[in-house]
């Protein structure tokens, strides 16, 4: 078991810091989803004695009403590549409980994977103007000695390289208020003065277990090494987000998490989407190669056909392969521009059309056969975006062509690299 305590100084009151908290959270859970690893939120609702009650009481229930959120974090490519090779990938995938009672709150990050017993995190948060509290999660003697305390100073540029969170969009040296005129934060012992007449400190006490043969120790310093990092990244972006969060009441607040627990909702299925139509890329590209390939050979066949009959049907059949190559050419311009803007956007207007371009690409594996008919391009793009297109004689045929038409650049480059 290991147990630290972080201390995180600001200049901001508490009561401002429980918005700047919550706010702080939904913005970086939009900036932190991306490529598949991210955070997905399922429950974000009060909680009291009755409902969503935590086990054991907070603080010894001195806080006994707040707010609870479910959320499912995945982990994969945040982890050491050491890491990845021993632990299995569902165990990347953890859940986290928290309870907000501000200004005590209490999250608590446990595994399907591992039973509690053998991994768990939890982090106790303790807000209040006093700087200098030293036991502020009131521990017994016992966790008090395993107890460790650093500080973690968001004016401290040396501490945000050390920890790599050194953002130019969020610099509290270089950042100034509009609305509240506090900043830059050029004197990173701005806390020890008493010239700064707003402060605070949360009290963070981290403790985690992970009882796993021969990597305990490694993935309990890494966890708290990640959490230090979490907290002064988190800590600096609260700071220089100050102008957005200021004077938001708690309705604004609760409707702006609403509203980015339904984007990351619908980001998530669009990525789903693009990482299945990134494996289709690649066994379609293979498909080409396989069409140049045999192209290649039946030239090769030309050269030493005998008689004018092997001679004509051996070149019509590379007139055709031919035939087949322009026509994936002309087709995959349209659709390279509407994966594009799948992975631009992750918002698609049109939920139909979506389905239907999955479809599209899902039913492509099933077709073997070439048809040698050609094809002009705009009728390959109305059948894919005609919501009610003809099935039976353009579904063939659209299919093969969107399927390999994905691959068929030039340049041998695809729409978008593999998450």
């Amino acid at each position: 078991m290991h147990i630290t305590e972080f201390r995180v100084f600001l200049p901001i009151t508490v009561d401002s810091y429980q918005v700047a908290q919550l706010y702080t959270v939904a913005e970086v859970s939009k900036l932190e989803t991306g490529g598949g690893q991210g955070i997905k939120v399922e429950k974000n609702e009060p909680f009291d004695e009755k409902t969503n009650a935590p086990n054991p009481p907070l603080l010894g229930g001195k806080f006994t009403k707040g707010q609870y959120t479910l959320k499912k974090y995945y982990l994969e490519k945040k982890v050491p590549s050491l890491l990845r090779k021993v632990i299995s990938k569902q165990a990347l995938v953890v859940t986290e409980e928290a309870w907000n009672a501000y200004p005590y709150c209490r999250t608590v990050i446990t595994s399907d994977y591992f039973s509690p017993e053998r991994f768990k995190l939890t982090i106790e948060s303790y807000h209040a103007p006093d700087m200098n509290m030293e036991n502020a999660h009131q521990l017994d003697g016992e966790h008090l000695k395993l107890r460790h305390v650093q500080v973690l100073n968001i004016a401290d540029e040396a501490q945000a390289r050390a920890f790599n969170v050194v953002n130019p969009d969020f610099n509290p040296q270089a950042f100034i208020s509009k609305k509240t005129g506090i900043g830059p934060m050029t004197d990173p012992n701005w806390y020890e003065k008493d010239s700064v007449p707003i402060r605070m400190c949360a009290y963070k006490l981290v403790t985690v277990q992970a009882k796993m043969f021969g990597v305990q120790t490694m993935l309990e310093n890494f966890i708290i090494n990640q959490e230090a990092r979490l907290f002064l990244d988190f800590h600096r972006k609260v700071f220089c987000l100050m102008d957005n969060w200021y004077g938001m009441d708690m309705q604004a607040l609760r409707d702006y998490e609403d509203k980015t627990k339904r984007e990351l909702e619908e980001n998530s299925e669009c990525r789903f989407l693009v990482r299945h139509l990134v494996r289709e890329q690649q066994i379609a590209r293979q498909r080409l190669k396989d069409l140049n390939d045999q192209i290649n050979k039946l030239q090769e066949s030309l050269l030493a056909a005998r008689t004018p009959q092997v001679f004509r049907v051996k070149y019509e059949r590379i007139d055709s392969l031919l035939k087949m190559l322009q026509n994936i050419r002309a087709a995959f311009g349209y659709l390279e521009t509407q994966m594009q803007n799948l992975r631009a956007n992750l918002m698609w207007k049109r939920p139909l059309d979506l389905a239907l371009k999955s479809f599209l690409i899902l039913g492509a594996r099933q077709q073997s056969v070439w048809k040698r008919d050609r094809l002009n391009p705009d009728e390959i793009k109305r059948s894919i975006v005609r919501p009610k297109f003809r099935a039976k004689h353009w579904f063939s045929k659209s299919i093969e062509l969107a399927h390999e038409a994905i691959c068929s650049r030039d340049d041998g480059t695809t729409p978008f690299t593999s998450e």
